[in-house]
C-alpha cells in the first residue's frame, strides 16, 4: 500500500534543497538531517524535492516523473520520528528506523484510520553524501 521509494532531480541536492553531511558531523546526526527532510518533502507530497535524496544510481535509471507516480492518494503522510540510526563499522552504510504517521483509507469509504507504522531504511555513503537505497538500486 504505501511505496517508500523516493524520487529528485537528476543532479545532486545543492546546500538550499536539502541537508549536506560534512565532515565535522558525526555520522548518525547527519543521516538523521536526511532522513528528516527526504520525508518532510514526502508529507507534503513534494515528490520532486524527495527525489534528490535517492542514490545517483537510481535517478540515472529513473526520471522525477516515473518516481512521482509510484505514490497513490490513498495515504497521508502525518509525520515521521527518526528512531535510530545504525551506521556500521565501515562507515559508508546505515540502516534507519523510522517511526511514520499516517493516514489512510478505511475500506467501504468509512472515513480515514489513523496508523502507525515502524519503517527501516537503509541509506549508503556516496559521492559525498548520505543517500536513501531501495532493493533496485
Amino acid at each position: 500500500m504505501l511505496l517508500l521509494a523516493g524520487c529528485g532531480p537528476a543532479t545532486p541536492p545543492s546546500a538550499t534543497s536539502a541537508p549536506k553531511a560534512v565532515a565535522a558531523q558525526q555520522p548518525q546526526e547527519a543521516i538523521k538531517q536526511r532522513v528528516e527532510a527526504r520525508w518532510a518533502r514526502l508529507i507534503e507530497r513534494d515528490f520532486a524535492g524527495a527525489y534528490i535524496f535517492e542514490t545517483p544510481a537510481y535517478r540515472a535509471t529513473v526520471d522525477p516523473k516515473q518516481y512521482g507516480a509510484q505514490f497513490g492518494a490513498g495515504v497521508n503522510w502525518v509525520r515521521v520520528t527518526v528512531d535510530q540510526v545504525r551506521v556500521d563499522p565501515a562507515g559508508d552504510r546505515a540502516e534507519v528506523d523510522v517511526t511514520l504517521q499516517m493516514q489512510s483509507l478505511a475500506p467501504l469509504g468509512a472515513g480515514l484510520v489513523d496508523r502507525i507504522q515502524p519503517l527501516r531504511e537503509r541509506w549508503i555513503l556516496t559521492q559525498g553524501d548520505w543517500w536513501v537505497v531501495h532493493d533496485e538500486d
